[in-house]
């Protein structure tokens, strides 16, 4: 596999900005694929919708790592279509954006 894109894309320039990183791939045994598997579905099993939210405030640094780790999400064409919202106001937070 070649260390850079063929033409048409990207343009001579765009790769200059965004150069091709090589993806380090370091296969899992299977063992270890089996039990990530199982741990990630059962974190996954309990996720729930949630329609009413805790007063308790939330820290700085766990919102921001929350956008952060969302935000690494692939996305069609890679547009990134959607938006985060971080708010500290009770208001707004009961309103219906």
């Amino acid at each position: 596999m070649s260390d850079h894109y063929e033409y048409p894309y990207p343009s001579t320039e765009l790769e200059s900005q965004y150069p091709f990183h090589s993806y380090d791939y370091q296969r899992i045994p299977e063992h270890d694929m089996q039990r990530r598997a199982l741990s990630f579905f059962a974190q996954m099993n309990t996720r729930r919708s949630i329609r009413m939210f805790s007063s308790e405030p939330v820290p700085q640094q766990l919102i921001e790592l929350a956008v952060r780790t969302a935000s690494t999400a692939p996305s069609g064409a890679h547009k990134q279509p959607w938006t985060f919202v971080a708010t500290q106001n009770q208001r707004y937070k009961e309103s219906d954006p």
